[in-house]
């Protein structure tokens, strides 16, 4: 019996560790593949670490200084990579319901800023208020209470306007 339980315990506990691809799903099909602008100023910052992506931030709290610039300091331990300005557009490209050990499960999205901006390459849009800069920018907090397809808030992301014919 005592075997019988040691062999079932591991596949049961790395159920907290696996992380599912949405992107393709109806839970992210309003904004998976799809232009969205920055509503204010972003940064795409780097917290450091091993795996750590490059993301976007709006400076809140410890990590906003005078005039609401960003502000690293003792507090907010990151690398500023590039100033993004308002109306600067991304594509979501990968959409996750992320593990996040015991704190629970997260959104993860990503995406690519558009070549024009100031910074050329895939950024982890916020999502997930466990993370070390914890802001979401989506309108569900977690996958858990997600009831409906997901959507960015407009304080942060709009759609992108399609070309006048």
């Amino acid at each position: 019996m005592v075997r019988f339980l040691v062999i079932l315990i591991p596949p049961l506990a790395s159920c907290a560790v696996i992380t599912y691809d949405v992107t393709r799903d109806p839970i992210a099909a309003q904004i998976s593949g799809r232009c969205f602008a920055l509503q204010r100023d972003a940064y795409v910052v780097n917290t450091g670490g091993i795996g750590t992506k490059d993301r976007l931030m709006i400076p809140e709290g410890t990590c906003r200084g005078p005039e609401g610039a960003l502000m690293p300091n003792r507090l907010c331990r990151l690398t500023t990579k590039a100033l993004i300005p308002r109306g600067s557009t991304l594509t979501v490209l990968q959409v996750k319901n992320h593990a996040e050990g015991e704190s629970g499960r997260c959104w993860a999205v990503t995406a690519r800023l558009t070549p024009s901006s100031q910074f050329d390459g895939e950024v982890v849009v916020p999502s997930c208020g466990f993370s070390d800069l914890p802001q979401n920018w989506l309108d569900a907090p977690i996958p858990e209470w997600t009831k409906k397809p997901l959507e960015f808030r407009p304080d942060y992301l709009l759609p992108c306007q399609s070309p006048a014919p």
